[in-house]
């Protein structure tokens, strides 16, 4: 009789442990996934905005975006850099 009761509990424990088993698995996927994101990171004049929405809209519809306003931008394609800037 304790060896049956013994047997139910070990098939019980087993499908518990393989559970585990495959949580730390999905655990470690998703962990691995957080390491191995990448990020684009843009400077644009703010009439170019909706083209880079757009384009991050067509390549990623869950892409995380944040816009800000910026007081400058200095160097090539922008304002001059001058001295006291």
């Amino acid at each position: 009789m304790k060896k049956a009761v013994f047997r139910a509990k070990y098939r019980e424990v087993e499908e518990l442990k393989e559970n585990l088993k495959k949580k730390e698995e999905v655990k470690e996927e998703i962990e691995e996934e957080k390491k191995t994101k990448k990020a684009v990171t843009t400077i644009a004049r703010s009439y170019e905005s909706a083209t880079i929405f757009r384009l991050v809209r067509a390549i990623d519809p869950n892409a995380f975006v944040s816009q800000s306003q910026v007081r400058g931008v200095f160097g090539q394609g922008f304002d001059p850099m001058v001295n006291g800037k």
